[in-house]
Formats: C-alpha cells, sequence, structure tokens
C-alpha cells in the first residue's frame, strides 16, 4: 500500500463513478476540465488537501485527513428561468450519484483484504453557482469529499 493513499482513492472514486449507470454520458475527470473542453455535464475533480499526524506516541502508523475537491458542472443550452432549473435539477442528480458511491463504497475499493485503511469518508461541503455561458445556462456545485485513513 503507498504511503499516501490520496491519489490512489481518487482514481479509484473516479473510474467507479464512470461505471455507475445514472452518470452515462457525463464525462469524469481526475483532473480540471480543459479551456478548450466542451461538456455538457462532467464531474471533475480538483485539488487533494491532506493533513496527517502520528497515531500514537511511538506508533509508525499515521492518521490522514484528505479533502479532494471536486467540480460538477452542467451546461444546459437555451436561455430563461425553465432552463436554469433543468441544468440545477441535472447537476443535483450528478451530486445524488456522487453521494450514492460515497455511502456505497466509502474506501472506494482500495482497502487491502482484512485492512481498514480508510476509516471514513463522505461529503462534507456543496455549494451551488449558477452561470450564463453563450447560449447556455450552467449549473456548477462545488463539492469536497473527506476521507480519513490510518496509514
Amino acid at each position: 500500500m503507498n504511503t499516501w493513499t490520496a491519489a490512489l482513492y481518487l482514481k479509484a472514486l473516479r473510474d467507479n463513478l464512470k461505471a455507475r449507470p445514472g452518470l452515462a454520458g457525463v464525462l469524469v475527470y481526475g483532473a480540471p476540465i480543459g479551456a478548450n473542453d466542451r461538456i455538457n455535464e462532467a464531474i471533475a475533480f480538483i485539488d487533494i488537501d491532506t493533513v496527517e499526524v502520528p497515531a500514537a506516541l511511538g506508533n509508525r502508523s499515521r492518521e490522514e485527513d484528505y479533502t479532494i475537491e471536486g467540480v460538477i458542472e452542467v451546461n444546459q443550452p437555451g436561455a430563461g428561468d425553465d432552463i436554469a432549473d433543468a441544468a440545477r435539477d441535472r447537476a443535483v442528480a450528478i451530486l445524488a450519484e456522487i453521494e450514492a458511491e460515497v455511502r456505497e463504497k466509502p474506501d472506494a475499493g482500495i482497502n487491502p483484504p482484512g485492512q481498514q485503511i480508510v476509516r471514513h469518508s463522505g461529503i462534507t461541503r456543496k455549494n451551488l453557482r449558477q452561470r450564463t455561458r453563450d447560449e447556455y445556462r450552467v449549473a456548477i456545485i462545488e463539492v469536497d469529499i473527506t476521507i480519513t485513513t490510518r496509514i
């Protein structure tokens, strides 16, 4: 097992989300969306912040908490409140898929058999941002997933 599990968790989470039927057609990135990428619906995991401390005096294991910062973006063609509602509703449905994945597989499948490296994970922040872009209404949900491990 790596001494830093955050990158491994991120890759596993990304791959698990790509396999969810409710996210068919949604682009799922383990990095920021490219400036030239034209997307209708996407999830992008952007940054990972980590805090690590010794688990106990004289013990070589460490407690590690990290937060994966992600963004859901939905671009809906058109104008007006009905289009903005559709973009926002779809972004919330994508968020529900992420929440379900984290709830169903809190370790994202990275715990070795018989070991509990990932002890807890959950959604710890959600912010909705709404924008207009060219002929689109855009809904963006910023989401943080916080993971607690012992390595």
